[in-house]
């Protein structure tokens, strides 16, 4: 019987050890990548379309957002298109001290609405400048009647969560809400880390739902 402080018996120990902390990095990478991997993926949300008063183009998301807004009205599920209004950012604002207007956002997606043939009295601009999407969804609540069925909401899948979360958090189901991803948005959930576009988007989402979590304010950024 070898004693069991031989040379023998530490170097099986030794073995053993190193086996199961090469296991554990293994299981704990395996994890990793899956973690990783649904930490985009989690961030979309898949609604059923319903029949609305009215498909509402959340900012930020140009042309895209437009685009899906028509398809929408081209299909029939509402009879009326909405465009939220943003507060000038900090360059469009450096723009205006020179004496220049840039055209908003709100100003192109009317113009490609326009062109995909929604007529202009179908189109809506809602008025009241936002500055995050908190103050977005609040202003589109309060924007359309209660009893006339829900709003379409239109924007990034990457944002679709966080705008679900605020809507039931802001106005819960008066108006209803149902969140349309934009089909044709060039964002990948499911491998965001490639690019940073999509990376910039990740991490600033999860900080936005923490912040509806804990019910931070924020004072503006979308």
């Amino acid at each position: 019987m070898e004693p069991l402080s031989s040379p023998a018996t530490e170097h099986r120990i030794g073995r053993r050890a190193m086996f199961l902390w090469a296991a554990a990095l293994v299981i704990t990478s395996i994890a990793g990548l899956v973690i990783l991997r649904q930490a985009g993926a989690a961030l979309e949300r898949h609604e059923t379309l319903e029949r609305a008063q009215a498909i509402v183009i959340l900012g930020g998301y140009a042309p895209f957002g437009a685009i899906e807004a028509a398809s929408l009205f081209g299909a029939g599920w509402a009879p009326l298109v909405a465009v939220t209004h943003g507060e000038p950012s900090q360059e469009e604002k450096a723009y205006r001290r020179l004496g220049i207007v840039p055209p908003a956002e709100a100003d192109y997606s009317q113009k490609v609405l326009e062109a995909l043939g929604v007529p202009g009295h179908a189109i809506r601009r809602l008025e009241t400048a936002v500055g995050n999407t908190a103050e977005e969804v609040s202003v589109i609540a309060r924007s359309f009647e209660p009893t006339k069925g829900p709003v379409i909401l239109v924007t990034s899948p990457l944002h679709s969560q966080r705008v679900r979360l605020l809507w039931n958090h802001l106005a819960g189901s008066i108006p209803d809400a149902v969140v349309r991803t934009i089909q044709s948005e060039p964002s990948d959930p499911t491998h965001w880390w490639r690019s940073t576009r999509d990376l910039e988007a990740v991490l600033h989402e999860w900080m936005g739902i923490g912040n509806v979590w804990l019910r931070i304010p924020i004072v503006s950024g979308r």
